[in-house]
């Protein structure tokens, strides 16, 4: 399964892009967000840190890799 797309983490946050230049300001922030949680769509409310980053390393690195 493919993790989700910025347009989708978006769509999630409920924002609607119309005009992407116009936006870019308001969207650049979520970007980096969408970065941090690795696109999975079980972090997009997620706000610690500590804990998204020890889930994608457990996710990633122990289901995947290994």
């Amino acid at each position: 399964m493919k993790v989700m797309s910025f347009r989708e983490f978006l769509g999630l946050k409920g924002i609607k892009i119309k005009n992407l230049k116009m936006e870019e300001l308001q969207i650049k922030p979520l970007f980096y967000e969408y970065l941090k949680k690795g696109g999975f769509p079980e972090f997009v409310n997620e706000n610690d840190e500590d804990f998204i980053k020890n889930q994608v390393k457990a996710i990633i690195l122990d289901k995947i890799i290994y």
